[in-house]
């Protein structure tokens, strides 16, 4: 799962302003620890790559993610301002002739 989702977000952070390069996976919707079933799943759709940094400022409650990892995220700051994240675009590197 974890290479899956790393793979999915082209093995970079997902937070839409980060350059970190070295990347750990966060629960969007956080894991409950205590309390497993009321928590946020450990699932492709609830993992999304991102940096240390990144990871804790939405620890710190300085950011909101929410959304679905598979498809688009949205990161909301403290002022309300939201970026949306989608996953890497992947394209056929040797796409056919348009013939």
């Amino acid at each position: 799962m974890a290479d899956y989702v790393k793979v999915r977000d082209g093995h970079t952070s997902r937070h839409p302003t980060s350059g970190a390069r070295h990347l750990e996976l966060d629960h969007v919707q956080p894991y409950n620890h205590a309390h497993p079933d009321q928590g946020g799943p450990t699932s492709p759709a609830n993992l999304a790559s991102t940096g240390k940094r990144d990871h804790q400022t939405k620890t710190d409650r300085l950011i909101t993610v929410t959304g679905n990892a598979n498809h688009e995220l949205t990161y909301r700051t403290g002022d309300g301002k939201t970026y949306p994240s989608r996953p890497h675009q992947y394209t056929d590197p040797r796409p056919e002739p348009p013939y």
